[in-house]
């Protein structure tokens, strides 16, 4: 016997069984379904996880200020390489930051449109071109 649908304990609605989260149980050697849909799960953790960053606000920004502080040369060496990657894909976020330094505005000043960052973007790319034309 296959079990297609299931019900949840908190939503009480009757749902396919792909939409519950399974597990692989060793004593029982079958897979098991958690009692609560994937959305209900989400929504839960959710709000565990929101009221104990809110409770323990102070200790996570604490803990975050020393680990930067005792890995410096970890985290720089982690920076530069998504910052070579960033360069590299010519990603959205390097390119509005290149648009900025041109434009002579800080980025939180101003919201740049899509249109405006795609062509900034086909500008950094042919002038890659040339530049490795001439090498």
């Amino acid at each position: 016997m296959t079990l297609t649908n299931k019900i949840c304990t908190v939503c009480k609605s009757e749902k396919n069984i792909n939409l519950f989260y399974s597990y692989f149980s060793k004593s029982r050697n079958k897979t098991r379904y958690d009692s609560k849909c994937k959305e209900c799960k989400k929504k839960e953790n959710r709000l565990r996880l929101t009221k104990y960053y809110k409770e323990n606000k102070e200790d996570r920004l604490l803990y975050a200020a020393n680990y930067r502080a005792n890995n410096k040369k970890k985290l720089s060496i982690k920076r530069a390489k998504y910052r070579k990657l960033y360069i590299g894909n010519l990603q959205d976020c390097y390119v509005n930051e290149q648009l900025c330094k041109v434009l002579k505005v800080k980025g939180s000043e101003v919201e740049i449109p899509k249109e405006i960052t795609e062509a900034y973007k086909l500008n950094l790319l042919i002038k890659r071109k040339i530049k490795d034309g001439k090498k």
